[in-house]
């Protein structure tokens, strides 16, 4: 048997990546010649192909809040709304790179923050337009090691090293909601460009757009209302000598009164009293407010049913006030009456007191959760 002449077509391999290479065999036999046909495969790999082996990855594609429902006496400028959304993560593999190879990274907003600041477990996050009136979002973004992200920064890493992004938005009330269904379109809320530089030249770039899904706000209109007749009460104190006061802190004299108030089914009902004279006060001393001659003393106000006297807040229905307190009722509560009962009297705050007519004022603010 005789072997006849390899044929080999020509190969470029500076333009192709797959080059087939044919060689055909003739083999006499006595009676036919069998054709073999052996198929060799070259797959050529640039130096710029390796660094697009770097892999760029993301996981999920849209954040999503599932449809929320709160009570619109919940719903003022900083409350809550709903769960923090599904997580997208984007990022670029460095497994592959070259060792000369360094990934740039920039997070880029689409709009200005409203003003408003959020704390949510302990972190402060800006409070973004969402379109809807007094709704707004805000984003926890975070890169290796849990550490935030900073906008508008270019945060160069080794390709090498863990180098991504983890989105989540969560929704808030930037404005109190009088009870409807809130329609949230979808939008863009964050872009991150990504760049691979090796060799000083930049070989890949991606801009990728964060978005989040349209969802709703239900807010119910069911709401507690106070008595009427309780609505705006004048408290008289009984007439106390000076000497009824026997140093900083002592009491003397008091006078109760109540509140009452018609909660619906379901409803845990809080309270928040202001100093009205003080807003900013937030001990619990009432301050005395213009026409007072006395001097040395204040006003204290007390729950009956409460083994302390009560500290002052601001005047807001948020959940969670400053010095708010609990007063009855919870998700599974019948419609309630609540009859509230109060103590108020004086209170020596100097060391010297002089006797006179005492006039202050404070505000109750209930919360229904």
């Amino acid at each position: 048997m005789r072997r006849g002449r390899s044929i080999m077509p020509a190969c470029n391999q500076r333009s192709i990546n797959r080059c087939v290479v044919m060689k055909i065999l003739k083999i006499k036999s006595i009676n036919s010649i069998v054709l073999v046909f052996l198929i060799e495969l070259t797959i050529e790999i640039s130096a710029q192909s390796s660094v697009l082996a770097c892999g760029f990855f993301e996981r999920g594609n849209s954040l999503f809040v599932p449809w929320m429902t709160v009570r619109s006496g919940v719903t003022d400028r900083g409350s809550i709304l709903g769960q923090w959304s599904n997580v997208i993560d984007q990022g670029y593999s460095g497994r592959a790179c070259p060792a000369n190879t360094v990934v740039l990274r920039r997070a880029s907003l689409f709009r200005v923050p409203s003003g408003l600041i959020i704390n949510d477990g302990g972190e402060n996050y800006d409070v973004y337009p969402t379109g809807i009136n007094n709704i707004g979002y805000y984003m926890r973004l975070l890169g290796p090691n849990n550490i935030g992200i900073t906008f508008e920064q270019d945060v160069f890493r080794n390709a090498h090293d863990a180098n991504f992004v983890r989105v989540q938005i969560k929704y808030v009330a930037t404005g109190p909601l009088n009870p409807g269904v809130y329609t949230l379109p979808g939008r863009h809320v964050v872009s991150v460009q990504w760049r691979v530089i090796s060799n000083g030249a930049e070989v890949f770039f991606i801009n990728r757009a964060s978005t989040y899904s349209a969802t709703r706000v239900t807010v119910t209109g069911g709401t507690c209302s106070v008595l009427a007749n309780d609505q705006n009460q004048q408290v008289v104190l009984p007439t106390v000598s000076a000497s009824s006061l026997q140093g900083v802190g002592s009491t003397a004299g008091s006078q109760g009164f109540t509140i009452g108030v018609n909660c619906p089914a379901g409803v845990a009902l809080h309270a928040t009293m202001t100093d009205a004279n003080s807003p900013a006060n937030t001990s619990n001393i009432l301050t005395l407010a213009q026409g007072s001659t006395a001097t040395g003393v204040g006003l204290q106000i007390s729950a009956t049913d409460r083994a302390h006297v009560v500290s002052y807040g601001a005047d807001s229905r948020v959940a969670g006030n400053n010095n708010q307190w609990f007063v009855g009722g919870n998700a599974t509560s019948p419609p309630t009456n609540h009859i509230i009962p109060f103590t108020v009297r004086y209170v020596q705050t100097a060391a010297a007191v002089q006797p006179g007519t005492v006039r202050a004022r404070s505000t109750i603010t209930f919360s229904y959760q």
